[in-house]
């Protein structure tokens, strides 16, 4: 470990009391991947249009300053 990195680590903090392990859970198939995007593809799709209305709403606002 470089000096910089080892002063840093004496008083770094863990993000997380979470205790890691490397045993695979589940592992995730092609096919469930497609699945979930058919599922969230019209979420995001609203969200492109809901985006775009709030955009064009804004252009068209008038911000007064002091």
């Amino acid at each position: 470990m470089s000096s910089l990195r080892k002063r840093v680590h004496s008083f770094a903090k863990k993000a997380s009391s979470v205790e890691h392990s490397n045993e695979v859970v589940h592992a995730v198939t092609r096919s469930e991947i497609a699945e979930l995007n058919k599922m969230i593809e019209p979420k995001i799709r609203q969200n492109e249009s809901e985006r775009t209305a709030s955009m064009n709403a804004a252009a068209r606002c008038i911000v007064g300053g002091k």
